[in-house]
């Protein structure tokens, strides 16, 4: 009942999180600075399915 989604790109994550809303729920979204001195930035979701 517990989902982690990494993701590389911020506006593939805010798509993504769009198409799982009827089923998940972000509870925290972390960015981690992986590869210093660029502009790339990791974004790992914790993320709880939705009870019906």
């Amino acid at each position: 009942n517990t989902l982690i989604y990494v993701s590389c790109n911020p506006a593939t994550l805010a798509r993504d999180l769009k198409l799982l809303k009827n089923n998940w729920q972000p509870i925290e979204i972390q960015p981690l600075d992986l590869f210093p001195w660029t502009m790339h930035v990791e974004l790992v979701a914790l993320m709880s399915r939705v009870d019906e």
